[in-house]
């Protein structure tokens, strides 16, 4: 189903995901765009993401793109979440910290 969508997607989109500069689930995001706006944005990614691998190319992806989904939090986050927290909420948070079982 993920790959019939990119159908509706523009050719720059498609040769990008061919060559492995944008994932199918970018090329997905992408596809929401217009087609002007898709073409920009995939020249965007294929500059920023040029001589990079890995986590690092990820990051410049999304830089790119925005962030699409809630992003995980550090364990120094929950630390100091747990600093002001209470109750059963205070629980969980140790609960993620490995700190106390639920």
């Amino acid at each position: 189903r993920a790959t019939l969508s990119l159908l509706e997607a523009t050719q720059a989109v498609r040769e990008a995901v061919e060559s492995g500069t944008v994932t199918v689930t970018q090329a997905r995001q992408l596809g929401t765009l217009p087609p002007e706006e898709q073409r920009e944005k995939v020249k965007e990614i294929e500059s920023a993401t040029a001589g990079t691998t890995g986590h690092e190319k990820a990051r410049r992806q999304r830089a790119v793109l925005g962030e699409t989904k809630p992003r995980l939090k550090s364990r120094k986050e929950i630390t100091k979440a747990l600093e002001g927290a209470s109750g059963e909420y205070a629980d969980a948070l140790r609960w993620v910290l490995g700190e106390e079982s639920l």
